[in-house]
């Protein structure tokens, strides 16, 4: 019961997550609030630039990745 819901908690803490790839732009306040609520949950990330102002976002391989286009687009 209480015990049990603890241990799969803990379980599921403990299960190693493949690295968090994070696409987007630094000056974009919503890729902001991304990479911060990702530093404060302790979670490892690679970031990956796409410089909206030359339209990378909208080249076929990141249109692969997050078909509405704009960035930030976070893959597990």
């Amino acid at each position: 019961s209480r015990s049990r819901q603890q241990a799969s908690r803990k379980e599921a803490r403990e299960v190693e997550m493949a690295p968090i790839k994070l696409y987007g732009m630094m000056l974009s306040a919503n890729v902001t609030r991304v990479t911060t609520l990702l530093n404060e949950l302790g979670l490892e990330f690679d970031f990956v630039d796409v410089d909206l102002r030359t339209g990378a976002h909208k080249h076929p391989d990141f249109l692969k990745l997050n078909v509405r286009s704009p960035p930030p687009e976070i893959n597990p």
